[in-house]
Parts: structure tokens; C-alpha cells; sequence
């Protein structure tokens, strides 16, 4: 658990350090308009820093190999141990740390998992020879926590979890099934808690589509049943022109169901709000045109009128069904029509 909290916050810093790399590259025009400029600095850095050690002038694979040696004695008959064993560990792991973050982003194609695996490895083994050396009657195998080091970084930088299999292919054995399991997902968590994965903020700084992360909200949690209203406004087909008016003045619903009576409930369709004044103001029209007009007849009527043809235009609707429970019923502007 401890190995899964410390490579978690040190992924999380190498992306931070990544993320600080990529600032520098847009700020400084230089490296915009000159791309090749910055490929030529990190080669020659590249240069300078690994022919300085003799571990860097291997390469990773024989690196990996190397450090995932159970026993102390066979790192450094490696040549690990000139001048310092743990000098030679913490110099290998620093610059690896370093080109690995200032080569991630250049403008020419180069890997992010084999470097940020080595870095694992070199920082796990060094944590196991420290413990090693003070405690050494633990009987403490410096190689397991290489071989835990490099699933846990390369787990919180890149946040696979697919790296504890990947370090069970290249060793063979299933010893350090938990430990490596264990520190994997503790990594990822960690990590995940400050920082993206590389993969996302590399796309990100490629202005590439990429997932979001998923805000917690209480809205998520609620069903369907807690955002539907129980008392909803109905319209009858019995309804008069007078209570279609109130109704009107009371809610401002968009649109309203049509049921052919308030006991029953029968759904019958939908008609839209907008619908329903302009017919309204056309019945207001014909009234201040001098139409004949009977208050008792409309009041018979009623919204029938409007929706003459409403129970002939939905011949699928079983009348038995409740309005809870019936089908979706047409658009009210394509079913309605006057009579």
C-alpha cells in the first residue's frame, strides 16, 4: 500500500512536470516556429546527460532486465555498483525522469509506456535496497520491488491497469500477484486524484477530442419517478371555452395532453399552447366580426371544437387504458383539426 501511495503522488508529479514542459514549448515562440530546434536541444541534452553514466548507455530493455535481478550481487556484477550502487540507481532514475518528461510532446513519433516503466523500475529497485540495507534480516528482495515500481508508476502516469499484466508476460511468475495488483490500483487512484492520465493531457494539448471527466452530481442519482410531476393539467375534450382560458391563465405549460374525460383520462394526443391561442383569437375574431354567437351553444360545445376529430385521428388507443400507462400519442399539430 505504502509503494501504491508514493509511485501514485510521483506519477502525478511527472505529469505536472510534463504538463510545465508543453507551458514552456507555447509560451517561447522560438520552438513554434522552429519545430526541428526542439528535437535538436533534447538530442544533444540526451546525449550530454546518458554518456555521463555508464547504467544510461544501455538500453532499456537491457536496463528492465537488469533491474529486475532478485538479489543485490547481481545489479552489481551488472556494473551497477561503480562508483555507488544507490548513486548509480538515483542519478539513473533522475534523468530518465527528466528526457522522459521533456521528450513526451516533441513533434516526432517516440514512446511514453517503455520510459515511464523503466523510471518505475529504477525508483522501485532503489526503494528496495534502501530497505534492504536497514533491515536486513527481513530477508527483503530488492527485485520484487523493481518489478512493483514499474507496474505502479507506469499505472499512475498512464493509468492502465493493464500494466500489472504486462509486468507478469515480462517476468514470467505470478509471486508478486498482490503486491503488484495491489499497488496498481492504489497508483491509479492516487494519481487520479490530482492529475489526468499523459494520454488525456497530451490530447488535450493537441486540441483532440477526449473524455471529460464525470462531475458528481446529486441529479444522477435520482430516477425518473422525482422529476415527473403527479398533478399534471390535463384538457378534456368536454372542457369549455372559458375553462380552456383559466387553464391558460394558471399554468404556462408548453403543451398540454388531451384526455377525452377527467375521470377516465384517457390519453387521445397533445396539442401545443401556441396551438391553442391562435385558436382562441380566431374564435375572438369571428365574435368582433359580427358572426352570430350563441354563449350557451359554445358552452355546449366547448373545446370540442377544437379537437373535433381527435378520438378519429387515434383509432390505436385503447380506451380502458389510463393516461399513466397508455402509449405516446401523436403530435396534437398533426392529429387535431377542426371539425
Amino acid at each position: 500500500m505504502f509503494v501504491g501511495v508514493l509511485f501514485g503522488l510521483i506519477a502525478a508529479g511527472f505529469i505536472k512536470f510534463v504538463e510545465f514542459t508543453l507551458f514552456l514549448r507555447r509560451k517561447f515562440r522560438i520552438f513554434n516556429q522552429h519545430r526541428y530546434i526542439q528535437v535538436l536541444v533534447v538530442a544533444l541534452m540526451t546525449a550530454v546527460l546518458s554518456y555521463s553514466l555508464t547504467p544510461l548507455r544501455m538500453g532499456q530493455t537491457a536496463a528492465v532486465d537488469e533491474l529486475f535481478e532478485p538479489e543485490t550481487k547481481g545489479l552489481v556484477d551488472a556494473g551497477w555498483g561503480m562508483p555507488n550502487l544507490y548513486t548509480n540507481l538515483g542519478a539513473f532514475a533522475l534523468v530518465e525522469f527528466i528526457l522522459a518528461g521533456v521528450s513526451i510532446g516533441l513533434p516526432i513519433s517516440a514512446g511514453v509506456y517503455t520510459p515511464v516503466f523503466v523510471i518505475g523500475a529504477a525508483m522501485g529497485r532503489l526503494l528496495g535496497e534502501v530497505l534492504a540495507a536497514l533491515f536486513p534480516n527481513y530477508g527483503i528482495i530488492p527485485g520484487g520491488y523493481a518489478v512493483v515500481g514499474a507496474a505502479a508508476f507506469s499505472a499512475g502516469v498512464t493509468r492502465t491497469i493493464a500494466s500489472a499484466i504486462m509486468v507478469f508476460e515480462l517476468t514470467g511468475q505470478l509471486v508478486h500477484l498482490l503486491p503488484v495488483l495491489l499497488a496498481v490500483l492504489i497508483s491509479s487512484a492516487v494519481a487520479n486524484f490530482f492529475t489526468p492520465s499523459i494520454y488525456d493531457l497530451l490530447l488535450k494539448e493537441k486540441g483532440l477530442p477526449y473524455m471529460p471527466p464525470i462531475r458528481v452530481d446529486s441529479s444522477l442519482r435520482k430516477n425518473a419517478h422525482s422529476l415527473m410531476r403527479s398533478s399534471l393539467s390535463c384538457i378534456s375534450t368536454e372542457d369549455s371555452h372559458t375553462k380552456l382560458s383559466k387553464l391558460l391563465e394558471v399554468n404556462n405549460y408548453s403543451a398540454y395532453p388531451v384526455v377525452d374525460s377527467h375521470d377516465r383520462r384517457v390519453l387521445l394526443g397533445e396539442v401545443s399552447r401556441t396551438y391553442i391561442l391562435n385558436r382562441l383569437a380566431e374564435e375572438r375574431a369571428k365574435i368582433a366580426e359580427g358572426e352570430s354567437f350563441s354563449p350557451r351553444s359554445a358552452e355546449q360545445k366547448g373545446i370540442a371544437s377544437f379537437f373535433g376529430r381527435v378520438r378519429a385521428a387515434t383509432p390505436f388507443l385503447d380506451r380502458t387504458e389510463s393516461v399513466q400507462s397508455s402509449p405516446r400519442a401523436r403530435k396534437a399539430d398533426t392529429l387535431i383539426s377542426l371539425s
